[in-house]
């Protein structure tokens, strides 16, 4: 059993999804009432989508740092 804090508007959402009086918050968050949306190429492809295009001078520092990467003398390292 762990003590948690939540806002006011938190506790609002749960005590309204709330099945009866007698169900316990526990159970409303089990119940999961969010949906989790599965990590995807999809869901990644749309975030990235939203996102800015890299300007052009980091695209030329990153190529830059591409070229002059070099693997290390002892693979272990």
């Amino acid at each position: 059993m762990k003590t948690i804090s939540i806002d006011l508007g938190a506790y609002n959402l749960l005590s309204a999804a709330r099945l009866s009086a007698r169900e316990s918050f526990s159970k409303v968050i089990k119940r999961n009432l969010w949906q989790r949306q599965p990590k995807t190429c999809e869901g990644l492809l749309a975030a990235l989508s939203c996102m800015p295009a890299a300007e052009d001078d980091v695209l030329t520092r990153l190529e830059a740092a591409q070229v002059a990467d070099q693997p290390p003398d002892d693979p272990r390292a």
